[in-house]
């Protein structure tokens, strides 16, 4: 039924292993052509768990909070474990955007999870690594251009994980806003509380308090959550966790979000213009934020 949900509310989108021009994807620790795999769309539409991860010069960085995410929604979603290595993951990530001739300083790569196998015929968890897209910066950065954001109501199975589902709801909510003018989509649940913006944080800054969704109101865990936390810590600013609404940002001094390039300032919701001081300011402190200081 969730599965069935997400596919009536919009078609996939073209995800990177249908457009993007790939020589090889890894598919459980062993290098294959794209055309190799039966029905790569069929095969996004399956149930799956993903992590998008930035690299810097061939590295993932922050690759182990990565796999604790996927382990731990692995283990909750499905009651089962995964022996995926650390170290494996890294090599195949590396020498996938060697053979893809992706460059080395910057570059975001997709790694899937699928409990149930990528073909009908699977009974066991496999996955998927491929190289999403080059980056333009070697490190984070804050967005050049200040974007409207507008909200859009929409549930996913098993709120709060990486899904494919979660990335479902949210590829229709990014519709839905750019058919209305808008730029950014947070989407928002049935209680009315603002769940993030793309599987990310949106975070609401008043004085010198930030404000973002909690985990445990439907929020997704993140790399780049965990760091952006951080990283306003660092700046001195109050993180506080409590579920976001609509009418909050309409009061709030400013509003950002994040990507797996950096930081997303938001220019405004409806006729309310926002500040840019603290996206400026996190962009700054972001690079040099220890993620290991989340809590």
């Amino acid at each position: 039924a969730a599965r069935a949900f997400a596919v009536a509310c919009v078609h996939p989108q073209p995800d990177s292993i249908l457009t993007v021009p790939m020589k090889s994807v890894c598919l459980n620790g062993t290098f294959v052509e794209p055309a190799e795999l039966a029905d790569p769309l069929s095969m996004l539409e399956r149930n799956h768990l993903f992590q998008r991860i930035h690299t810097f010069g061939g590295t993932a960085p922050f690759l182990s909070v990565h796999l604790e995410i996927l382990t731990r929604a692995l283990d909750r979603l499905y009651g089962m474990q995964t022996d995926l290595s650390e170290s494996r993951i890294a090599d195949r990530i590396a020498r996938l955007l060697e053979i893809n001739q992706f460059p080395r300083q910057s570059a975001c790569v997709t790694l899937r999870l699928f409990p149930e196998g990528i073909d009908e015929g699977s009974d066991r968890c496999e996955y998927l690594i491929e190289t999403d897209r080059p980056l333009l910066y070697p490190h984070f950065v804050l967005w050049h251009k200040r974007m409207i954001l507008d909200t859009v109501r929409c549930d996913a199975p098993h709120e709060g994980y990486p899904t494919a589902g979660a990335l479902l709801c949210d590829r229709y909510a990014e519709r839905t806003v750019r058919r209305r003018g808008g730029e950014l989509a947070a989407r928002e649940s049935r209680d009315g509380v603002l769940l993030g913006v793309g599987g990310e944080p949106l975070l609401i800054v008043s004085g010198r308090q930030a404000l973002t969704t909690p985990l445990s109101a439907g929020a997704t865990d993140s790399a780049m959550r965990r760091l952006v936390l951080s990283a306003c810590r660092e700046e001195g600013l109050t993180v506080t966790e409590y579920p976001l609404t609509r009418q909050m940002l309409l009061r709030c001094d400013e509003a950002l979000t994040v990507d797996v390039q950096g930081i997303v300032p938001v220019l405004g919701y409806r006729d309310r213009r926002y500040f840019n001081t603290a996206a400026v300011r996190l962009s700054e402190r972001i690079n040099r934020t220890n993620i290991r200081t989340y809590r």
